[in-house]
């Protein structure tokens, strides 16, 4: 065998060991890595998607049937900013000031419209915080 060939077989052992390594060692596992980290994040954003429907139609809930508990004959801003917010048609100025008004409320006196004012204030302050 010759210098030429020897150096030539040197040189094709050494690059099949360079691919082995690249293939099988620590380059390997972080591709195995990324790819769990990958499958995982699709996982979580698809969870997410689920969660985020589940709340969007809870609060569509309490915008479009809650509001009307609240309404009374002699507020007449407030019954027009709570029709508003049951179409969904509330700004966010608007929100901030039917939130002012519902909590200076000290007419809440039954469980129900309690609960009612709690709802809608916690829906008002949400739609104020998601558009500022």
């Amino acid at each position: 065998m010759t210098p030429e060939e020897i150096t030539g077989l040197i040189a094709g052992v050494a690059s099949f060991i360079a691919i082995l390594a690249k293939h099988f060692g620590p380059d390997a596992k972080m591709r195995e890595q990324t790819a769990n980290t990958e499958e995982q994040a699709v996982k979580l954003e698809g969870r997410l998607v689920r969660l985020e429907t589940k709340i969007d139609l809870f609060w569509t809930a309490i915008e479009q049937n809650i509001p009307r508990l609240l309404k009374q004959p002699t507020h007449l801003l407030r019954d027009r900013l709570l029709d508003k917010m049951s179409k969904g048609d509330l700004s966010r100025e608007e929100a901030k000031e039917l939130m002012e008004d519902l909590k200076n409320d000290t007419e809440a006196s039954d469980g129900t419209k309690v609960l009612a004012l709690t709802l809608v204030l916690a829906r008002l302050q949400q739609l104020v915080d998601d558009n500022g």
